[in-house]
């Protein structure tokens, strides 16, 4: 292409993806509003929204499509390449900025197949006080979501004639779409926790535009773009190791549901008749398990054993400052001027870029296999006697499951490969305590562990 044609390349022609992602976790693309809720007696919830299209119905933006994928492709061709890929914005002197060649378009949700169903869900977790790291009283964070199994549909524009376009450009073109398909990618809220997971689950139309002759040719280019992904390597999310952790149990397993515990039910005189602790459900006979709830009970096993290991004399310099790499820094930790100091030190960031840091240890997905919901009767005790209070009787939700598989990703250390086989190995320390055949081993998940709920076994992890 002659040099005075280059600033119209991208009106040459192109080439346009039709696909479809799949959600896999639940999602939430916030507003950054929210709309107020009536609950019990005179009390109100603030319940965050997510961005909907014209449609009414949720929508993926492009900023955050083209946030996700120009991770993807940074962290795995390098920053100049997503600067080609996504553009660059220049905003120091005379420069310029620059148009990047890969354009996604807003993403809309297909309304649900059944009439009158609902894709969307409620997350309700429980605040978190800053000040002592515990769960501030009656107060609850609730959001919309929307439920696994939701489609959009994904529309993205590769600028250029596609005739000439640059091979290496083609090529990553390829490889992202591969890797959308095989690992996907994340958006919005709780992505370390295994929220917002989509998958590229079909290619439904490419149509490739140039110039002919002085008029816009088009051709169907979807079988081979199709041959070209099933050959394609993939751009996979760079991790310094993966985990594929197996649990079961035979308790029963709940997370309490904050908005809707101790509910009464009503009797068919409208009198309350007994009190149900409601389980946290992702879908209707779905369990939910947060990724902060499960990397919580993980954490603390972390820390109980560093402790244990400091007492026998076994803990080498530096595993206190690997506890939080792995989890993240504790509120009271980001007050500690020393230990942000040594966390920023570390790996190589300014401290006042650690605040608040999360963590490399992250949760990639959470799946409870053939869950089954049942109904546990008890009774209320008296604290002061232990006798059994006279009329007082309850139920708990909960579940029942065949297996629970945790995928667990160690993201790469920033700036130092030893501790990052450092940090690998501490975590396959934390694995085998949480695996062997102690007092200690499994780990407790969810309510109820002094009544003997939760406890899950781990198999070796894979």
């Amino acid at each position: 292409m002659p040099d005075a044609a280059a600033p119209f390349a991208a009106y040459l022609g192109g080439t346009v993806f039709h696909g479809r992602l799949t959600l896999r976790s639940p999602l939430h693309i916030g507003t950054g509003f929210a709309r107020i809720e009536s609950r019990e007696a005179d009390e109100t919830s603030d319940v965050a929204e997510v961005i909907r299209g014209a449609s009414d119905q949720p929508v993926l933006t492009p900023t955050a499509l083209k946030g996700a994928m120009r991770a993807i492709v940074s962290a795995a061709c390098g920053a100049e390449m997503a600067k080609r890929m996504f553009g660059e914005i220049l905003d120091h002197g005379d420069a310029a900025g620059r148009a990047g060649v890969l354009t996604p378009f807003a993403a809309p949700m297909r309304p649900p197949p059944q009439q009158g169903a609902s894709a969307m869900t409620r997350s309700v977790r429980a605040a978190i006080d800053a000040a002592y790291g515990v769960p501030a009283d009656r107060l609850l964070i609730n959001a919309d979501m929307v439920a696994p199994g939701a489609v959009f549909d994904l529309r993205l524009r590769l600028s250029g004639d596609p005739r000439v376009t640059p091979t290496d450009i083609l090529s990553t073109t390829a490889a992202l779409l591969r890797s959308l398909q095989l690992h996907g990618l994340r958006l919005g809220h709780g992505r370390g926790d295994g929220q917002g997971h989509l998958l590229l689950s079909a290619l439904d139309k490419v149509e490739e535009t140039f110039v002919a002759n002085r008029r816009m040719a088009t051709r169907d280019a979807l079988q081979g773009w199709n041959r070209c992904l099933d050959a394609q390597v993939p751009l996979a999310t760079p991790a310094q190791q993966r985990w594929t952790l197996h649990f079961r149990s035979d308790t029963p397993f709940l997370v309490q549901d904050p908005e809707r515990t101790s509910a009464p039910a009503l009797g068919q005189d409208g009198r309350a008749r007994r009190n149900i602790i409601r389980a946290l459900k992702r879908d209707p006979g779905i369990p939910d398990l947060p990724g902060t709830s499960f990397m919580g009970a993980l954490r603390a096993r972390a820390e109980w054993l560093l402790r244990l290991r400091q007492m026998r004399g076994q803990a080498q310099c530096g595993e206190a400052l690997r506890v939080i790499k792995l989890f993240g820094l504790r509120a009271e930790q980001q007050r500690d001027a020393s230990t942000v100091g040594q966390l920023a030190k570390s790996i190589g960031l300014p401290p006042a870029a650690v605040t608040g840091f999360a963590g490399l240890l992250v949760v990639e997905e959470i799946a409870f296999a053939n869950p089954q919901l049942v109904t546990l009767p008890g009774v209320k005790l008296d604290r002061f006697t232990h006798g059994p209070i006279d009329g007082q009787l309850f139920e708990t939700e909960a579940f029942l499951f065949d297996r629970l598989t945790v995928t667990l990703r160690l993201k790469p250390h920033p700036c130092n490969p030893h501790e990052a086989q450092a940090l690998v190995d501490w975590v396959g320390l934390l694995l085998d305590e949480i695996g062997g055949t102690g007092p200690r081993a499994g780990l407790q998940l969810g309510h109820g562990g002094n009544r003997g709920y939760g406890w899950c076994e781990l198999e070796k992890p894979t």
